[in-house]
């Protein structure tokens, strides 16, 4: 495996365990401080977009941006694939998520989050494909730059909020 197929991999999986500590663990440093709750919204929209009667744009807008990078990687790594089966496979992933967050109480399960996420991993494979026609064989290193920057600023962040809030 070269050099760089080693950091991409190093890279998805690092974004891949930020990912489920975000969804899963709410960024709380332990199981024992998750809120106990089942919930499940099958209405698109209904519970995200209004809070106290105004339009709260930020949830959606975070799960978005949640899953960005997971395009960028499926197209990274299947990049022979339809786009539709990346989508569908960005559609998995959140469908896994939301299926845990309700099968351990741990979270509200949202039409809205699985809508939003797969709209993020539809962004990512666009953000790459723009990449990857500008920059060609650099597209990758540059990803793994930016993911990397990413990474790094999210790990000093977790150290901070861990530090500060024990």
């Amino acid at each position: 495996m070269m050099k760089s197929n080693k950091l991409t991999l190093f890279v998805f999986s690092v974004y891949l365990m930020f990912l489920t500590w975000l969804v899963l663990m709410k960024l709380l440093p332990s199981f024992d401080l998750l809120p106990h709750m089942r919930s499940l919204n099958l209405i698109p929209f209904k519970e995200t977009l209004f809070i106290n009667n105004k339009i709260n744009f930020k949830d959606i807008i975070y799960n978005i941006l949640a899953f960005v990078p997971l395009g960028v990687y499926l197209k990274i790594f299947f990049k022979k694939w339809p786009i539709w089966k990346m989508i569908v496979t960005g559609l998995i992933v959140s469908l896994s998520f939301e299926t845990l967050q309700y099968l351990f109480a741990i979270g509200c399960s949202d039409i809205t989050d699985l809508i939003t996420n797969t709209t993020g991993t539809f962004i990512g494979i666009g953000v790459y494909s723009l990449f990857d026609r500008c920059l060609q064989e650099k597209a990758v290193t540059v990803m793994n730059i930016i993911g990397l920057m990413i990474e790094i600023l999210a790990l000093i962040l977790a150290t901070l909020l861990f530090l500060f809030n024990s």
